[in-house]
């Protein structure tokens, strides 16, 4: 997996699918308490790729968005859940803070994800 500089994704249904074209900057277990709620465990593991890297098709509109106001972020800015309308998956959130430069993609949802190792481990 070390070596791999691309990756496919999709959500549960499939209706939105992803690639994405290079490494991660980081892997990261997200402890904070919006990945808890969203995940309903301690944690999320997300790879932090460049919002260039990844492309999205979703030819039947599913992909809607839910904004987390910066008045409930520790940045302070908006954070923005990505969600699929037909099954509910959350593959992917945009951080505001870090100027919507970064998608932070939930590995699960990744194909062969679950064996990307975590380098990091975020409290905030």
């Amino acid at each position: 997996m070390a070596d791999r500089t691309s990756f496919r994704g999709a959500c549960m249904c499939g209706g939105i699918t992803f690639s994405i074209e290079g490494r991660p900057e980081v892997i990261g277990a997200c402890y904070c308490r919006h990945c808890q709620m969203n995940g309903g465990s301690m944690h999320q593991v997300m790879g932090k790729f460049t919002k260039e890297s990844m492309k999205i098709n979703d030819p039947k509109s599913l992909l809607k968005m839910y904004i987390i106001p910066g008045a409930e972020t520790e940045s302070g800015k908006d954070k923005e859940k990505y969600f699929c309308s037909n099954c509910g998956c959350m593959p992917w959130t945009v951080p505001q803070g870090k100027e919507g430069k970064y998608r932070f993609v939930r590995t699960s949802y990744i194909e062969n994800g679950l064996e990307l190792k975590t380098d990091e481990e975020w409290f905030k």
